[in-house]
Protein backbone atom coordinates (compact mmCIF):
# COMPACT_ATOMS: atom_id res chain seq x y z
CA UNK A 1 0.00 0.00 0.00
CA UNK A 2 1.50 3.13 -1.28
CA UNK A 3 0.66 5.71 0.74
CA UNK A 4 1.21 10.21 0.03
CA UNK A 5 1.19 12.43 2.97
CA UNK A 6 0.96 15.94 3.11
CA UNK A 7 0.53 18.40 5.99
CA UNK A 8 -0.22 22.09 7.24
CA UNK A 9 2.50 22.64 8.66
CA UNK A 10 6.11 21.52 8.60
CA UNK A 11 7.15 18.27 10.52
CA UNK A 12 3.28 17.66 12.39
CA UNK A 13 3.00 14.80 10.21
CA UNK A 14 6.51 12.74 11.42
CA UNK A 15 4.52 10.77 13.88
CA UNK A 16 2.00 9.61 11.44
CA UNK A 17 4.81 9.00 8.96
CA UNK A 18 6.46 6.83 11.47
CA UNK A 19 3.10 4.77 12.25
CA UNK A 20 2.28 3.92 9.02
CA UNK A 21 5.70 2.86 7.81
CA UNK A 22 5.77 0.38 11.00
CA UNK A 23 2.35 -1.03 9.77
CA UNK A 24 4.28 -1.84 6.62
CA UNK A 25 3.15 0.77 4.41
CA UNK A 26 5.50 2.36 1.48
CA UNK A 27 5.10 6.28 2.49
CA UNK A 28 6.09 8.99 0.24
CA UNK A 29 5.67 12.66 1.36
CA UNK A 30 4.78 16.25 -0.73
CA UNK A 31 7.73 17.48 0.38
CA UNK A 32 11.96 16.85 0.92
CA UNK A 33 13.64 18.00 4.19
CA UNK A 34 13.17 21.60 2.98
CA UNK A 35 9.61 23.42 1.63
CA UNK A 36 9.94 22.48 -1.92
CA UNK A 37 7.53 20.33 -3.40
CA UNK A 38 9.13 17.14 -4.24
CA UNK A 39 7.44 16.94 -8.08
CA UNK A 40 9.62 20.67 -8.65
CA UNK A 41 12.59 19.84 -7.00
CA UNK A 42 15.45 18.98 -9.05
CA UNK A 43 15.41 15.23 -10.21
CA UNK A 44 12.06 14.63 -8.56
CA UNK A 45 8.86 13.55 -9.09
CA UNK A 46 5.20 13.24 -8.22
CA UNK A 47 4.18 10.33 -5.68
CA UNK A 48 0.97 10.50 -7.43
CA UNK A 49 2.51 9.67 -11.00
CA UNK A 50 4.53 6.77 -12.07
CA UNK A 51 4.83 3.08 -12.12
CA UNK A 52 3.74 2.48 -8.67
CA UNK A 53 1.37 5.66 -7.51
CA UNK A 54 0.55 6.79 -4.03
CA UNK A 55 -3.12 5.17 -3.81
CA UNK A 56 -4.28 7.49 -1.17
CA UNK A 57 -3.04 10.72 -0.14
CA UNK A 58 -3.19 12.17 3.38
CA UNK A 59 -3.29 15.11 4.76
CA UNK A 60 -2.02 15.72 8.35
CA UNK A 61 -3.65 19.26 9.78
CA UNK A 62 -2.99 21.61 12.32
CA UNK A 63 -6.13 24.20 13.27
CA UNK A 64 -5.65 26.03 10.35
CA UNK A 65 -9.29 27.13 8.76
CA UNK A 66 -7.93 27.30 5.46
CA UNK A 67 -5.88 25.12 3.40
CA UNK A 68 -1.65 25.95 3.91
CA UNK A 69 0.45 25.92 1.00
CA UNK A 70 2.10 23.00 2.53
CA UNK A 71 -1.03 21.08 1.73
CA UNK A 72 -1.72 21.46 -1.79
CA UNK A 73 -0.89 18.03 -1.90
CA UNK A 74 -3.86 17.66 -1.59
CA UNK A 75 -5.61 19.60 -4.13
CA UNK A 76 -3.33 17.18 -6.54
CA UNK A 77 -4.81 13.87 -4.82
CA UNK A 78 -8.06 15.12 -5.90
CA UNK A 79 -7.20 15.99 -9.56
CA UNK A 80 -5.39 12.84 -10.03
CA UNK A 81 -8.91 10.75 -8.50
CA UNK A 82 -7.16 9.28 -5.23
CA UNK A 83 -8.84 8.84 -2.08
CA UNK A 84 -8.20 12.00 0.40
CA UNK A 85 -7.81 11.55 3.81
CA UNK A 86 -7.52 14.92 6.64
CA UNK A 87 -6.38 13.73 10.15
CA UNK A 88 -5.47 16.09 12.79
CA UNK A 89 -2.04 16.39 13.96
CA UNK A 90 -3.42 15.33 17.75
CA UNK A 91 -4.06 11.54 16.72
CA UNK A 92 -7.11 12.35 18.89
CA UNK A 93 -9.20 14.94 16.75
CA UNK A 94 -11.01 15.15 14.08
CA UNK A 95 -9.63 17.78 11.64
CA UNK A 96 -11.29 19.97 9.66
CA UNK A 97 -11.87 19.72 6.06
CA UNK A 98 -10.51 23.11 4.47
CA UNK A 99 -13.12 25.33 3.49
CA UNK A 100 -13.05 25.03 -0.56
CA UNK A 101 -12.38 21.45 -0.61
CA UNK A 102 -14.60 18.51 -1.05
CA UNK A 103 -17.10 18.29 1.93
CA UNK A 104 -17.85 14.19 0.92
CA UNK A 105 -13.64 13.73 1.66
CA UNK A 106 -13.18 11.53 5.11
CA UNK A 107 -12.30 13.15 7.70
CA UNK A 108 -11.13 10.66 10.58
CA UNK A 109 -9.19 10.42 13.27
CA UNK A 110 -5.52 8.84 13.51
CA UNK A 111 -6.74 5.58 15.12
CA UNK A 112 -9.36 4.75 12.25
CA UNK A 113 -6.55 5.46 9.40
CA UNK A 114 -4.53 3.21 10.91
CA UNK A 115 -6.92 0.45 11.48
CA UNK A 116 -8.05 1.10 7.98
CA UNK A 117 -4.50 0.45 6.61
CA UNK A 118 -3.72 -2.63 8.72
CA UNK A 119 -7.23 -3.79 7.26
CA UNK A 120 -6.25 -2.83 3.32
CA UNK A 121 -2.51 -3.92 4.28
CA UNK A 122 -4.10 -7.92 5.26
CA UNK A 123 -5.81 -8.11 2.40
CA UNK A 124 -2.96 -7.22 -0.10
CA UNK A 125 -0.90 -9.74 1.95
CA UNK A 126 -4.21 -12.23 1.49
CA UNK A 127 -4.48 -11.93 -1.95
Amino acid sequence: MHVLVTESRAGCSSRLVAQLRELGCRVSTCHNDGAACVAVAPGGGCPLDGRDPAGVLVDVRADDPELTAREYGAVCGVRARRQVVFVHEDPGRQPAIPRGMNPHMAAVCTPALLRACADALNTERAG
